[in-house]
């Protein structure tokens, strides 16, 4: 027993080594309050009049700050002709065009008090002319409701955020059901509300990866007999003496090809559940991390050699050393592998296949499940790099 826990405590001490370096593989993106990207912002696109509201209010508030104090204290400011408007608007407004709009306006912080108290000023105005509910009544909720949605996505991305990439597996299996359609179209309204080339492909990169993550998972999860026998599987790895009887295990399967993305969802699973756990020890937590790691290690050696062959083309900026290596990968000859080192060969027709199906899975935003093992290479500087590289395989092998 003494011997498994100076084991297990070596594995922490390594498991957390490899997640503190992996931090610095993050994808920064500042947040402010609102969730928006705190570099440049560009104003909300929803309707003309949102535009026309966020160029007024620069002007305009120029002019409330020369207003008197006298004025001030009667409580007139709120009552300029571009929060007015923006009352409009946002009443015109369905909640997809004003949930846009809080996310990607500027002066949404600085004018909101103004607006809300208007609003109210409204709903009290025509309470009494109005036999259903109150229109005003209905804007204040629809607002008040929007920023609590706001507020708990930009938390979910920040989680996202700043945590490695490698354990976003883990994360969708406790988020998914808040990984839907409305958090997408929040991550594309952050998008948006950037002019940072850096930032909107973060995001993109970002948005390709999760909605990936998501139909891998919603795929695996369908077939229950998919999951009772990867649930199976993982029970008779943690149906052992020793973790290096677990890890053996592991490799076996990884050697047989039977890593499949059922188990890989199943270890994430107990993972993510020992992890939110008060209940489960760390030495606990942290074997199946370990367990976890592994088993991902031996499955990106399990995608096809393709995929690996392009993955490590990408690593190269040379043009001339770019076209040697791909002489070399178009060579036949015998193939093994080395503690740091893969020599792999394949032909022009298959690397292009799966070239083809990466670009292909770019444009529909990650649904094809070809692509499933190759999330990582969608960034849209990355698929710069593909397209080139397929111009040149194209040029000099066909």
């Amino acid at each position: 027993m003494d011997a498994r826990a100076a084991l297990r405590r070596c594995v922490r001490s390594n498991v957390r080594a490899c997640n503190s370096t992996a931090c610095e593989a993050k994808v920064h993106v500042q947040m402010d309050g609102l969730g928006k990207c705190r570099r440049s912002l560009v104003p909300c696109r929803t309707k003309e009049a949102n535009l026309v509201w966020e160029r007024r209010s620069v002007h305009s508030r120029a002019a409330r700050n020369a207003k008197t104090e006298d004025e001030v204290d009667d409580g007139k400011v709120g009552c300029t002709s571009d929060v007015l408007e923006a009352v409009g608007v946002l009443r015109n407004s369905t909640r997809k065009e004003r949930k846009t709009f809080l996310v990607q306006s500027r002066t949404w912080e600085r004018e909101r008090e103004a607006i809300m108290k208007t609003i109210v000023e409204r709903r009290d105005e025509t309470s009494k002319e109005e036999t259903g509910e109150n229109e005003y009544e209905i804007l204040r909720r629809s607002l008040k409701t929007l920023e609590k949605e706001i507020q708990r996505q930009k938390e979910l991305l920040r989680t996202f955020l700043e945590t490695h990439s490698t354990m976003w597996e883990s994360l969708v299996v406790q988020h998914r059901t808040e990984l839907n359609e409305n958090f997408f179209r929040f991550l594309t309204d952050v998008q948006d509300s950037s002019i940072d080339r850096e930032v909107q492909d973060g995001m993109a990169t970002l948005y390709t990866k999760l909605f990936t993550l998501c139909e891998i998972h919603d795929a695996v999860t369908k077939d229950e007999q998919i999951m009772a026998t990867a649930s199976q599987e993982f029970t008779d790895v943690l149906n052992v003496e020793s973790l290096g009887e677990a890890e053996a295990k592991i490799d076996k399967m990884a050697s047989e090809g039977r890593l499949s993305p059922a188990f890989m969802l199943t270890m994430a699973k107990a993972w993510a559940g020992a992890k939110e756990s008060d209940m489960t020890r760390d030495e606990v937590k942290d074997v199946l991390a370990h367990l976890y790691f592994r088993a991902r290690d031996n499955m990106a050696r399990q995608q096809p050699k393709e995929a690996r062959i392009l993955k490590y083309l990408l690593t190269l900026e040379d043009k001339v050393e770019l076209r040697t290596r791909l002489t070399e990968a178009f060579t036949e000859a015998p193939e093994y592998e080395t503690s740091t080192e893969d020599y792999l060969c394949t032909t022009p027709d298959k690397l292009l296949k799966i070239v083809d199906a990466v670009l292909q899975a770019y444009k529909t935003q990650g649904k094809s499940p070809m692509i499933k093992d190759a999330s990582g290479l969608m960034r849209p500087d990355t698929i710069k790099k593909i397209e080139e590289l397929r111009a040149i395989i194209m040029s000099d092998y066909f």
